[in-house]
């Protein structure tokens, strides 16, 4: 598969085009070659779908495939390989004076004519190519269009029904399936079952499906897979071919029979809602009670099942006990599934690596049967898990098969999205931000509407997450996946995956293994790179496009910079977490960089050479030791994201963290969506400045001053965008004036986040109908301007947290407040003796955490009509207070319904759960 050589090529294009178009007076011949190279590649990535892959379902893929796939890769990264050329030799923008800038560009013509024009002639020959590519395969695209089923492997077998016998620990979700099945009820009924690939779905249904129950409740049962290619007439006819009558018209057919009958439809592996809507309008709707089961991986198609009157059936990766007892099953056969002492601790490390997915467990321990019962092999089996179960036939087969299934039902942006996973470690946690940044910067994500290409890449990794190839590890408050991680085997899969379509070469050092390199791939990950870098040695990077570093250990800065020196067309250098003091010298050479990741390096100057990467649209210097960005940063005009700040050496004080001093110019940004965390009054014409970032989407700001605040309300004026928002003032002391906007100004606000003195809370955050989360610290706010109370009615609120906010000596909870509040926060309320929390204040609060209130000794007045708290957290509390949550003590009774109850004080912690 090329789709993300293809989608990375069309990306470029545009870009391309974009540049020729507005930024330089280029002849119209160069522009024409351009633009017939993008339509030509469009054309081409549509031709692959339909040639390539769709037929491709089963899995098999013809030598004749692979060279048209090889062949197709090769020119794109050719096409690639041209246009980025071209536009390291473009000229810049050097003046906005005319003349200036007009005498420039002839000098520039000048010097850089013959490499020009040579990958000018490069590009105009690429069409013609592009032409012969297409039409050596003809032929061979016509075959494929005319392939027949027999062609293939589409008979939809699932890759889980071979497990269909193991029913271990699905009784409870059987039982709850027939009595759905067999209800009784008149009309026709849909009913959706969800889950993870080869978390037991198909094992449930075909339980139920061959049940004495089920059997002799419906007239006829049949069952359709549509994990192959989705042709309706072949699915309906093989539906009929099951109940014995394939004569005439297929439809008119199937009606026929099934009138009059109470029949059982299940439809395995579903992949779209149209898909199911198609095949149930062939199926009458005449006899009372008949039903239809959709299996599927994606959330989406299970809510498109739902009615008033059923629900989701959600099949998750199995419990522990269950899935110990399916693997013991199958590792320790001899003994009958008694797995001997010594090996049980490696044994469970080993399970717990099968994220509790039955076609997972059962395949692995089917595999450990063939290893001899000791320790030291099966060491060595987890140490390389990845590699090893998947190396292991015919394991690999159905895995590979289940994952190439899925891979393919992706759409070509989607697909390069998954793929990038690959170049994270094993195990290791991704911030959300981190992995769409990455995305935005390779051209992975493509414009819808007027949403933000930032907006579209959170909406692929949700779709990722929701088909669950990927897992959500942290959600914020409302839902938002703050950090995410593939799956072990599916991580192995994507290694394998994107070293055959030369997409990324990832180097892993530990674990004892390697994986070798591959001079095409377009982009690099380092594992260990101490030992990695040896091991490169000679290898030629100039293909090389994005470089992730991990694991620093055992290397200096000096060789890092010195490597840094081998590549010259890189677009993404994430540097996270690298032993760097000083910034890269060999960075400002790579013009072509988009996103530059410093981030928890010591870096403490940025050069004024940065200037010279004018295509950088990502600067991420976010703990870093950095404290002022020089001038030549306003020459970036196409910069979106900037984030630079650092923490201080008292991490419980008021200035705990430190912002970065802007240059004047900053209003040129015009393509801005992020600006955090800027010294307000260490930046120059900075408020004017700001105004005129109208794309901005989360400002932060420190170090702003009680006079400061009109200029900034109007600068929040002209941010109609504006979703997070970050002030914190000079001091301690220094109140927050942010009350100069017009009467019932509404923001878009959906994070707030305010540090510094209040004498009331703004009028404005009264009106925050979209806000989710707000942060109030050092507010200092009186009895008479109880924050509480101001924000008791906001809507959406999910999160509050409160840290020296509040003088007063009574916090009260009126009725009907917080209606969706589901975290509060309070801390350092010197003066509180008493929290009251009146009837249905709160319904939805989860997690309540109280800390350093040195005067409340008593439980919230009415804790216990919290019903939905499921954490009480406490940090050096009094010990009065702490009293009260022994099991023994007397007020324990009104915290009977709360799972999780620590108390943390001095390090030590007391569990009271």
């Amino acid at each position: 598969m090329a789709d993300s050589a293809v989608t990375v090529a069309i990306d470029l294009a545009g870009r391309v085009l974009s540049f020729l178009e507005q930024e330089l007076n280029r002849p119209q011949a160069i522009i024409a070659d351009v633009q017939r190279i993008k339509i030509s590649w469009t054309s081409i990535q549509a031709y692959l779908l339909d040639t390539c892959l769709q037929d491709a379902e089963g899995g098999q893929v013809t030598e004749g495939k692979k060279v048209l796939v090889k062949q197709t890769r090769d020119m794109a990264h050719k096409m690639e390989d041209a246009l980025d050329e071209f536009m390291m030799h473009a000229p810049r923008e050097f003046s906005r004076i005319q003349f200036v800038q007009r005498g420039y560009q002839v000098a520039h013509d000048m010097t850089h004519w013959w490499p020009v024009r040579e990958i000018q002639s490069r590009i105009q020959s690429l069409p013609e190519e592009m032409k012969h590519l297409v039409d050596s395969h003809s032929s061979l695209a016509q075959v494929l269009r005319n392939a027949t089923v027999s062609d293939f492997d589409t008979t939809g077998e699932s890759s889980a029904t071979h497990l269909a016998h193991e029913e271990v620990g699905i009784e409870v979700a059987k039982e709850r399936l027939i009595k759905q099945l067999t209800d009784g009820r008149m009309e026709r009924s849909i009913i959706p079952v969800e889950g993870l690939g080869g978390s037991g779905k198909t094992v449930l249904v075909k339980s139920v499906y061959d049940s004495d129950e089920v059997i002799g409740y419906f007239d006829c049962r049949g069952w359709i897979s549509l994990s192959g290619s989705f042709h309706v007439d072949r699915l309906l006819s093989g539906l009929l071919l099951q109940f014995g009558n394939l004569h005439g018209d297929v439809s008119s057919n199937l009606r026929d029979f099934l009138w009059g009958k109470r029949y059982l439809i299940v439809l395995d592996d579903v992949g779209s809602e149209q898909h199911w809507r198609m095949i149930i309008q062939a199926l009458p709707n005449s006899f009372p009670g008949s039903k239809i089961v959709v299996i599927t991986r994606k959330r989406s198609v299970a809510i498109s099942c739902l009615t008033d009157d059923n629900s989701i059936h959600e099949v998750h990766g199995w419990g522990w006990e269950n899935a110990w007892t399916l693997f013991c099953k199958k590792a320790f056969r001899l003994s009958r599934g008694a797995c001997p002492p010594d090996l049980e601790d490696v044994a469970s490390r080993i399970l717990a690596k099968c994220e509790g997915l039955p076609l997972v467990i059962a395949e692995v321990g089917s595999l450990m049967s063939t290893k001899r019962q000791l320790t030291a092999e099966w060491e060595k089996v987890l140490a390389n898990f990845g590699s090893e179960i998947l190396r292991s036939e015919p394991t690999r087969t159905r895995i590979q098969m289940m994952l190439r299934t899925y891979y393919r039902d992706l759409s070509c942006n989607l697909r390069s999205c998954f793929l990038s996973l690959c170049v994270f470690p094993e195990d290791y946690v991704i911030q959300r931000g981190r992995l769409i940044r990455t995305w935005v910067a390779e051209g992975f994500v493509k414009e819808v509407g007027n949403r933000s290409l930032e907006d579209v890449a959170e909406e692929n990794l949700n779709e990722l997450i929701g088909r669950k190839l990927v897992l959500a590890v942290n959600r914020d408050c409302d839902g938002r996946v703050i950090s995410c991680q593939a799956v072990n085997l599916v991580r192995e899969f994507l290694v394998d995956l994107s070293k055959e379509e030369s997409f990324a070469v990832v180097m892993q050092t530990w674990a004892g293994h390697s994986h070798s390199s591959n001079e095409k791939s377009r982009r690099l990950s380092i594992h260990g790179v101490s030992s990695s870098l040896r091991k490169i040695g000679g290898m030629t990077l100039v293909c090389v496009r994005s470089l992730f570093m991990f694991g620093f250990d055992g290397i200096g800065s000096n060789e890092i910079h010195k490597f840094l020196h081998r590549f010259k067309l890189l677009k993404v250098l994430d540097l996270e977490g690298a032993p760097l003091e000083n910034f890269p010298e060999a960075v400002v050479e790579i013009t072509l960089l988009r996103l530059l990741s410093l981030r928890r390096t010591k870096v403490k100057l940025v050069p004024s050479s940065i200037k010279n990467l004018h295509y950088l649209e990502f600067l991420d210097l976010k703990h870093t030791l950095v404290t002022r960005l020089p001038k030549q940063v306003c020459c970036l005009k196409k910069l979106r994201y900037v984030v630079v700040c650092r923490q201080g050496e008292d991490q419980g004080s008021f200035d705990n963290v430190k912002g970065v001093e802007m240059p004047k110019g900053i209003s040129g940004l015009r393509h801005l969506q992020k600006l955090s965390l800027i010294e307000a009054n260490k930046s120059p014409d900075l408020f004017e400045e700001l105004e005129t970032l109208d794309q901005l989407q989360e400002l932060g700001l420190i170090d702003v001053r009680s006079e400061d605040g009109k200029r900034l309300c109007h600068c929040i004026l002209k941010m109609p965008k504006l979703s997070v928002l970050d002030i914190r003032s000079r001091s301690e002391d220094e109140h927050l004036q942010l009350d100069d906007f017009p009467e019932s100004y509404s923001m878009p606000l959906q994070y707030l986040y305010l540090k510094g003195r209040l004498k009331c809370l703004p009028s404005w955050t009264l009106l925050l109908h979209s806000v989710v989360k707000i942060h109030l610290k050092w507010s200092k706010l009186t009895q008479e301007m109880n924050p509480v109370d101001a924000l008791a009615g906001l809507p959406n609120l999910m999160e509050l947290e409160m840290v020296s906010a509040f003088l007063g000596d009574m916090m009260i909870f009126s009725a009907n407040s917080f209606q969706k509040l589901k975290i509060l926060h309070i801390e350092r309320f010197e003066e509180l003796e008493n929290m009251l929390i009146f009837e249905r204040a709160m319904p939805m609060l989860e997690k309540l955490t109280v800390s350093n209130c040195p005067n409340l000794i008593n439980l919230p007045h009415r804790i216990e009509t919290l019903r939905s708290l499921k954490e009480f957290i406490l940090y050096d509390m009094p010990v009065e207070f702490t009293r009260k949550l022994p099991r023994n003590s007397e007020e324990r009774w009104k915290l009977k319904h709360v799972r999780m109850i620590y108390s943390y004080t001095r390090g030590s912690c007391q569990n009271f759960s």
